[in-house]
C-alpha cells in the first residue's frame, strides 16, 4: 500500500502573504498532496471573501475544510489536491479534525489532525474525544499536529524542568489508545521561544500511530523540517525510501514438524545424479528450495491462519461441551484440537524466536502479537531513509556524520564541570514531592513543616554525598520558595521575603530552614573533624595524597578537597588542637599555634622540615624534639599522651546580632499557624497596598478595616481603629497606651513586663500572634469577598481560638492564668 505526502505546520498566522508563499514553497519542495495549516488566525469575515480565498489557495485544484465554526480565530485549515486524494471529515471540534483519507484504489486510513489547547484541562477533553472516535483496530490510524505538551522530560531544553504531573495525562492517553510514536528524522525540537538570552526548545509537534498503521506502512516516517517563517517546524509524512533488496532464502525451523517437508526431502535426495558430488548436492538443495517455496505451509502466514482456525474450532467445541460435557466424541475432539494448538503454537514461537532473535521467548511468552509489534517498532525506528537512498552524495554525507558521531561518543574528552543534568534525579525527586496531592492541601504552616522534615532530608542526603552545582541549588531554592509562600512550585507570583532571609535561624529573623550554603559548609566541617578525630579509609587517602586541609593545594586536586581547604581557612580561628604522639596535625601548615601556623617562626629553617611533616614526628616522651630556639615559643603548649578528639571548637560569637522579637514570636507555647503570620508582618512579607504600590501594582489604598487611613502593615497592626479596638478587647492591658502601638512595639512591651504571672506572659504573646493572623484574614475577607465582622464578635473569635490552643497547658488547667 502507498501513502500520500502529508504535512502539518503551525504557521502562526496564515493571513500574511509571506506565510502563504512559505506554504506554497513547502508544498512544491516536498510534492505534498495534503497540508494542515494550524493557528492560521483567519476570522470568518475574511474567509467569506472570494478574493481572499483565491489568494490563499496553495493547490492548483483546490479543496479545503476547516473548523472555523468551532473557534473565534482560525485554528485548523485542511487543504488537499482532489485529483490525487479524497478526504472525508467524520468529526470536528475546536482542537481537532478527523476523517478518512483515500489515496489510490486500495489505500484508506483514518487521520486526526490536532491543535491542542495551552490549558491542561482543555487537552484532557481532547484526549477523551480522541478515545471516543478511535477507529476499528483493523483500520490504520495516524494522529499528527501540535499537541502543546511533551511526552518526556528530555523533550524540553531550557527553562524549568518538566515534572511527571505535566506529562502524565498525555502519556496515559497514548497508553490507553494503544498508540506509539512514528519514527522521525530531522530536528529534535519543533518549537523555539525566539529568546536568545533565555532560550527554550520543545518537541510539541509529532505523529502518533496505531499498531495497524505499523503493519500496513512499516517503513513510513516523518521529517521535522526547518521552521522558515514560524516558531514551529513543519512535520512531513514520508513513505518508505528504502532500496528493494532481495532477501536470502531462510530455512524456517518449524518446517521440520511438517510431514510434507520430509516427503519432499526424501524425494529430492532419492533422485539419481552423476557427476561432481558438490554440484549434485547444490542442485538437489536448489530443487528442494523450489519445491518448498511452492507449498502453502512454507509461509509463516499459514501458521497464523491455522492457529486462528484451530482457536475457532476450540471455541465451537467448548460451546457444545457446555450442553453435553460427558460426550466422549466432543472430549476426544477437544483433546485433538488442543494437541494441534500446542504444536502450532510451538512452531509459531520457534519462528518468532528465530526471526526476532528474542532469547527470552523460551521462558514462555504467549503474547506473540506484542512481540511482532516490538519487531515492527524496532525496524521502524532503526531504519535510515538517507542511508537507503539512491542519492550517493546524501549517503556519503550521512555515513560521514555517523562515523563522526561515534567518534565523539567513544573518544570524548572527560567532563570538566558538573552539569545540571547530573542532578536531574534530585530535581525530579524534589519536584514530585512538591507537586504531590498531600503537599497541595497544606497551609503555609504545614508547608513549612513539610519542607523542614521531608524535602530537606532528601537535599541533605545529596549534599553529604555529592557536590551540587550552584545552578541546581538556585533552581531548588526557587521551587521551595514558591511552594512555601504559594503552595505551587511552578507559580509565577510575588513573594516579599527573600529565600536567603527565610533560610536563617529563628533567632536571626528566619524560619529555621537550613540554608544550602550552611548545609554544604556543615558537611565540609564534618569531614574536616572526621579527618583528625577518626581513622577512616577516606581520611587516610586524603592525608597520603594531599596532606591536611591547610596544606597548599594543587590545581589538579579534587573539587571536594578544594572546598574542604576553603572551609578550613574560614574556621581556623575557631579551632583548638590537641598535641599527641599519634595525631595527624601538620607541623608546617595547620594553625595549631593559637590560630597561626608554625612556619612563620622558622626564620629560614623552612627547608629543614619535610613538606608533609607531622607534629607527632617531633614529640617524644612528653617533650619537643626541636632546637632550643624553636621550643621557647612552645613552652605553653602541653603535650598529651592521648586524646579523644584532636580537633575541637572554641566558643565564638555569632556574626549577626539576633533580632529582639524572635523569642516573643517563637516562645515556649507558640502556635506555628499564628506565629508565621506575625513573622511575615515583621519581615515585611504581607502584601499591603503601600508595599504593592512600590512595585507598580496599584490597588485600593484605603484601609478596608477603618476606611479612613492609608493601608500599611504598621497601620493594620495595630494603629487602625478597628484592630486597636480588637486588641484592647482581648488584652485589656493595652488600653493604657497613650499612643497606639505597632506590632514590634507591642511585643517589646510584653517582653519587658515583669508583673505578669507565670503563663500569662505566654498567653498574651499567643494572643498577639493569633490577633495578627485573624486580622489579616479579616482584611482579605473584606477586600476580596465583601464579608464584614464587628470588633466585638471578632474579639470573641480570637479569644476562643486562644483558649483552645492554651487548654493543654498545665498552668491553664490549674486556673492560674486569666485574661
Amino acid at each position: 500500500m502507498s501513502l500520500p505526502r502529508i504535512a502539518a505546520w503551525n504557521v502562526r498566522g496564515f493571513n500574511r502573504p509571506e506565510k502563504v508563499w512559505c506554504c506554497k514553497d513547502l508544498i512544491r519542495q516536498h510534492k505534498l498532496d495534503l497540508i494542515y495549516i494550524l493557528e492560521n488566525r483567519i476570522h470568518d469575515g475574511s474567509f467569506q471573501d472570494p478574493w481572499f480565498r483565491q489568494k490563499h489557495c496553495v493547490f492548483d485544484n483546490k479543496a479545503s475544510y476547516n473548523n472555523f465554526d468551532y473557534s473565534k480565530s482560525g485554528r485548523i485549515w485542511v487543504k488537499w489536491n482532489p485529483s490525487k486524494i479524497h478526504f472525508t471529515p467524520s468529526f470536528t471540534s475546536a482542537q481537532m479534525i478527523s476523517g478518512f483519507i483515500q489515496f489510490g484504489s486500495d489505500s484508506v486510513f483514518f487521520m486526526s489532525i490536532v491543535y491542542a489547547s495551552n490549558l491542561q484541562y482543555d487537552r484532557v477533553c481532547l484526549w477523551d474525544n480522541l478515545k471516543e472516535i478511535r477507529p476499528d483496530p483493523n483500520m490504520p490510524w495516524i494522529i499528527l499536529g501540535d499537541f502543546n505538551c511533551c511526552r518526556f522530560p528530555f523533550a524540553k531544553s531550557g527553562g524549568s524542568s518538566l515534572s511527571a504531573s505535566q506529562t502524565w495525562d498525555f502519556n496515559s492517553f497514548i497508553f490507553d489508545a494503544g498508540l506509539m510514536d512514528l519514527a522521525s528524522k530531522g530536528l529534535n525540537f519543533t518549537w523555539f521561544n525566539q529568546r536568545p538570552s533565555d532560550p527554550i526548545h520543545l518537541k510539541l509537534d509529532r505523529m502518533l500511530i496505531n499498531e495497524t498503521w505499523l503493519e500496513k506502512f512499516p517503513c513510513s516516517f516523518y521529517e521535522v523540517a526547518n521552521p522558515i517563517c514560524s516558531d514551529h517546524s513543519p512535520i512531513i509524512l514520508h513513505p518508505s525510501h528504502q532500496l528493494q533488496i532481495k532477501h536470502r532464502f531462510l530455512f524456517k525451523n518449524f518446517w521440520t514438524k511438517q510431514d510434507e517437508f520430509w516427503a519432499d526431502l526424501l524425494h529430492v535426495f532419492a533422485l539419481p545424479f552423476s557427476g561432481n558430488p558438490i554440484l549434485g548436492l547444490y542442485s538437489k538443495l536448489h530443487m528442494l528450495k523450489i519445491s518448498i517455496k511452492k507449498k502453502a505451509w512454507a509461509n509463516s502466514s499459514h501458521l497464523s491462519a491455522s492457529l486462528a482456525d484451530l482457536k475457532l474450532q476450540q471455541a465451537n467445541c467448548l460451546s457444545q461441551l457446555n450442553s453435553d460435557p460427558l460426550s466422549r466424541f466432543l472430549n476426544f475432539t477437544l483433546h485433538g484440537i488442543n494437541t494441534q494448538i500446542s504444536e502450532c503454537t510451538s512452531s509459531w514461537a520457534s519462528w518468532i524466536q528465530q526471526r526476532a532473535k528474542l532469547s527470552w521467548l523460551s521462558a514462555g511468552e504467549d503474547n506473540l502479537k506484542f512481540l511482532y509489534t516490538k519487531i515492527r517498532i524496532r525496524r521502524n525506528l532503526g531504519c535510515s531513509s538517507l542511508v537507503a537512498s539512491e542519492d550517493s552524495f546524501a549517503r556519503q554525507d550521512q555515513i560521514s556524520a555517523i562515523i563522526q558521531h561515534f567518534q565523539s561518543l567513544f573518544n570524548a574528552s572527560p567532563p570538566t564541570s558538573k552539569d545540571i543534568a547530573d542532578c536531574q534525579p534530585l530535581i525530579q525527586s524534589i519536584t514530585q514531592r512538591l507537586a504531590g496531592w498531600k503537599a497541595r492541601l497544606l497551609s503555609i504552616a504545614g508547608r513549612l513543616q513539610y519542607l523542614k522534615y521531608t524535602v530537606w532530608n532528601t537535599i541533605a542526603y545529596w549534599i553529604r554525598g555529592a557536590i551540587i552545582p550552584k545552578t541546581c541549588l538556585n533552581m531548588i531554592g526557587k521551587m521551595c520558595a514558591k511552594f512555601l509562600y504559594f503552595g505551587d512550585s511552578n507559580a509565577k507570583k510575588l513573594h516579599l521575603v527573600s529565600w536567603n532571609n527565610t533560610c536563617k535561624p529563628a533567632d536571626l529573623g528566619g524560619l529555621g530552614i537550613p540554608n544550602f550554603s550552611a548545609l554544604q559548609f556543615a558537611s565540609c566541617c564534618s569531614l574536616i573533624f572526621r579527618f583528625y578525630n577518626s581513622n577512616s579509609l577516606l581520611s587516610d587517602f586524603f592525608d597520603a595524597k594531599y596532606g591536611t586541609p591547610w596544606t597548599p593545594v594543587s590545581n589538579n586536586a579534587l573539587l571536594l578537597w578544594k572546598n574542604l581547604t576553603k572551609v578550613a581557612e574560614t574556621i581556623a580561628p575557631n579551632l583548638l588542637f590537641a598535641y599527641t604522639t599519634n595525631s595527624k596535625i601538620s607541623m608546617l601548615w595547620d594553625p595549631w599555634l593559637n590560630g597561626s601556623t608554625f612556619n612563620i617562626n622558622l626564620n629560614g629553617l623552612m627547608g629543614d622540615f619535610p613538606h608533609h611533616a607531622k607534629v607527632s614526628d617531633y614529640v617524644r616522651d612528653g617533650s619537643w624534639l626541636l632546637p632550643a630556639s624553636l621550643t621557647q615559643n612552645l613552652a605553653s603548649f602541653s603535650i598529651l599522651t592521648a586524646a579523644s578528639d584532636y580537633l575541637t571548637w572554641k566558643l565564638h560569637k555569632a556574626r549577626e546580632e539576633p533580632v529582639f522579637w524572635s523569642k516573643y514570636i517563637w516562645h515556649k507555647h507558640f502556635a506555628l499557624k499564628y506565629s508565621i503570620y506575625a513573622w511575615l508582618s515583621l519581615k515585611g512579607g504581607l502584601k499591603t497596598a503601600d508595599v504593592l504600590y512600590k512595585r507598580n501594582i496599584c490597588i485600593e489604598q484605603t484601609c478596608p478595616l477603618c476606611f479612613t487611613q492609608q493601608e500599611t502593615t504598621d497601620h493594620i497592626l495595630f494603629e487602625c481603629d478597628y484592630s486597636y479596638s480588637v486588641l484592647t478587647n482581648v488584652i485589656p492591658l493595652m488600653g493604657n497606651f497613650l499612643l497606639r502601638p505597632r506590632l514590634s512595639q507591642l511585643l517589646a512591651f510584653l517582653g519587658e513586663c515583669t508583673f505578669l504571672v507565670k503563663g500569662q506572659y505566654h498567653l498574651y504573646l499567643l494572643t498577639v500572634c493569633c490577633a495578627t493572623y485573624n486580622i489579616w484574614r479579616e482584611r482579605n475577607e473584606r477586600r476580596f469577598n465583601s464579608n464584614y465582622r464587628s470588633s466585638s464578635s471578632f474579639s470573641i473569635l480570637i479569644k476562643s481560638s486562644v483558649e483552645r490552643k492554651a487548654a493543654p497547658w498545665k498552668v491553664w488547667a490549674g486556673n492560674n492564668v486569666t485574661w
